[in-house]
């Protein structure tokens, strides 16, 4: 209400608010790995401080593209559908490769329904295994980070979609 009231139009609210929870769940990933700076600084092995800090972007975002999707989907539905819309789209997201093999295998209108969903959420262990490749120093496919920071910007977008009359 007192947004309204002072003149801030509702997609600018959400969107800001979005990019707020996009980056308290990045803020969160920080201080939950901040140990692993000090342990890097604490045992000698300053080499592995950089590779440490782009193996935490890189899986931040699979949190901020999480965060930015419940957001958005609570923009239009109750608190607890977009609360079980993020549980299954972080499981959706962690067991990607096995649901791609099922949909693969699987034929019909529900096999299709599986692979759009497929499609519209990142495949969260692929960037894990990334950002893990980042930190072994092993070759780094930049397919799924690129892909998962696609969705976030079709996610971020949608902000602007669910309020097309006013922008």
């Amino acid at each position: 209400h007192l947004v309204l009231i002072r003149g801030i139009k509702p997609w600018q609210y959400m969107f800001s608010l979005t990019i707020g929870n996009m980056l308290a769940s990045f803020s969160c990933m920080l201080s939950l790995y901040a140990s692993l700076f000090i342990f890097c600084a604490a045992y000698g092995k300053l080499a592995l401080i950089l590779p440490t800090f782009l193996c935490i972007i890189v899986m931040s975002i699979n949190s901020m593209f999480l965060s930015a999707a419940v957001s958005v989907i609570s923009i239009k539905a109750p608190a607890y559908i977009a609360g079980i819309a993020g549980i299954i789209t972080y499981a959706t997201g962690i067991l990607h490769g096995v649901l791609d093999t099922l949909a693969n295998t699987a034929q019909g209108a529900g096999a299709a329904l599986a692979r759009i969903i497929l499609f519209l959420i990142p495949d969260f262990s692929a960037v894990q295994q990334q950002a893990s490749n980042m930190l072994t120093g092993a070759p780094v496919d930049p397919e799924p980070i690129l892909g998962s920071l696609m969705l976030l910007y079709l996610v971020l977008s949608l902000t602007f979609v669910l309020f097309r009359k006013e922008v």
